[in-house]
């Protein structure tokens, strides 16, 4: 009780936002307060595009290593998906910069292991023929 001879409410809650707090025991048995029927709201989120944390690799300089050193018929197509993979970055288009950093680095590991084989087999067909030859 408050000195002027009123009735004190119960001190003021924090509310959270969109709700207001159900009452408590004391306040149903209270005659001087009237419970309110709680007020929802909608509240629906702002369109926010979701970044991811890390963005996708574009593998540009491992596509060039792959063309010049490898295997040009699958490091070209893999520069060109590098690109494709900026080009989405920059239009927030994630999920399509995803799938073109995936295929460009398969090409690039597959064109580096063409390339490593080839050149495997092209060293063994060389020493051979040196050999071949280095006997007549």
């Amino acid at each position: 009780m408050s000195q002027s001879g009123s009735r004190q409410l119960h001190p003021q809650k924090p509310v959270v936002t969109g709700y207001q707090q159900q009452p408590t025991s004391q306040e149903y048995l209270d005659p001087m307060v009237v419970p309110v029927n709680p007020v929802y709201q909608v509240v629906y989120p702002a369109t926010v595009q979701q970044q991811p944390a890390h963005p996708p690799n574009d593998f540009l300089i491992l596509s060039i290593f792959t063309t010049i050193c490898c295997c040009f018929c699958l490091g070209v197509p893999a520069i060109v998906l590098s690109s494709q993979v900026k080009a989405a970055i920059r239009e927030g288009d994630h999920a399509r910069a995803a799938k073109a950093s995936y295929i460009s680095g398969v090409l690039n590991v597959v064109g580096i292991t063409v390339g490593i084989i080839a050149t495997g087999i092209y060293s063994l067909f060389f020493v051979y023929f040196l050999v071949l030859y280095l006997q007549q």
